[in-house]
């Protein structure tokens, strides 16, 4: 499978064919922290690095312990590998063509 025939639509697959430029590769924020501050001004951090913070709260451990190991109930299903971040290699050369490493992987 080449660079870039992965998840195409039908149009995008005209496009190519007839030489035309379509479509678009989406690099999505992976690892965001989102804090909120109350009207009293008292912050809450809601997400830390991509991580839902209520998943570490220790009321929702001691809840989730009653079904099984909290660990394994409220731990992530998917970790993007991220060159430098969360898998080997270097984060510069990821960062330089992101597309490139994604496909790649993909295929």
């Amino acid at each position: 499978m080449g660079f870039g025939t992965l998840w195409r639509s039908a149009e995008e697959k005209w496009a190519g064919e007839n030489g035309i430029l379509y479509g678009h590769l989406h690099i999505h924020l992976l690892f965001p922290t989102f804090n909120i501050t109350t009207k009293s001004g008292q912050e809450y951090t809601i997400i830390r690095n991509g991580r839902l913070t209520a998943l570490d709260d220790p009321d929702v451990r001691k809840l989730a312990a009653q079904y099984g190991d909290p660990d394994d109930l409220l731990r992530e299903d998917w970790i993007p590998q991220i060159p430098g971040i969360t898998a080997s290699g270097s984060y510069e050369d990821y960062a330089r063509e992101p597309g490139k490493w994604i496909y790649a992987k993909s295929a």
